[in-house]
């Protein structure tokens, strides 16, 4: 098949992909805030986006299992089995930040579960998935292993132990005791993440849309 547009040109599809980079910039924006000048009630919002940056494996997991099994398994199958790691990893942080973002994450999916996309897109789909899942663990390994080398800014021992971190969280890890990393991956991975969907679904190209399906 030619796909003479790089996505579809559909007005709902348009501004789901556009949605989807605008948090993506929102949440880069979020994490290079808290790990630069961080403020003595961001406790919660530090331990939030620490936990995200974990949850993202869950994320970039059911993506490609979303967009690559029929529409009736991904919605009675994966939506609640991967909704069962949202309510878990939810109830570890203060607030009900993942559990939203997961319904947010799942919702603009649903345009392929009530929607019937050519190959093209969801092969589209698919590979933007297998992408996010590869950053993923590119992203993990470097940060993690290189925490002691990155700077910790306004995340410094003295900063955590004033607002009592430890307590907030109530766990540890690699990324709990060292949310400078957390956020350092998280501004990273999620610029990374936008830049690399604008590529894949041609965001910045111009669309041709005459003789053209809506959902090609």
């Amino acid at each position: 098949m030619n796909d003479t547009h790089p996505t579809s040109t559909s007005p709902i599809w348009r501004l789901s992909e556009w949605i989807g980079i605008a948090l993506y910039g929102l949440l880069v924006f979020q994490y290079f805030t808290l790990w630069k000048d961080p403020g003595p009630q961001d406790g919660a919002r530090i331990a939030t986006l620490t936990t995200l940056v974990i949850f993202e494996f869950v994320l970039a997991h059911s993506a490609i299992f979303m967009a690559a099994f029929p529409r009736k398994i991904a919605l009675f199958v994966f939506v609640p089995f991967y909704g069962l790691f949202a309510w878990a990893m939810n109830a570890s942080v203060p607030g009900n930040t993942i559990a939203l973002l997961y319904a947010g994450v799942v919702l603009i999916r649903m345009r392929f579960i009530f929607s019937d996309p050519s190959e093209s897109a969801k092969m589209r789909a698919l590979g933007m998935s297998l992408i996010s899942m590869a950053l993923f663990m590119v992203c993990i390994i470097a940060f993690s292993a290189n925490a002691e080398r990155l700077p910790n800014w306004g995340l410094t021992d003295a900063y955590l132990t004033a607002i009592n971190f430890r307590d907030i969280t109530g766990t540890s890890g690699d990324f709990v005791d060292n949310p400078h990393a957390a956020m350092a991956m998280g501004a990273t991975y999620f610029t990374l993440m936008a830049l690399a969907e604008i590529w894949v679904y041609g965001l910045l190209r111009k669309r041709k849309t005459q003789g053209l399906s809506a959902n090609a």
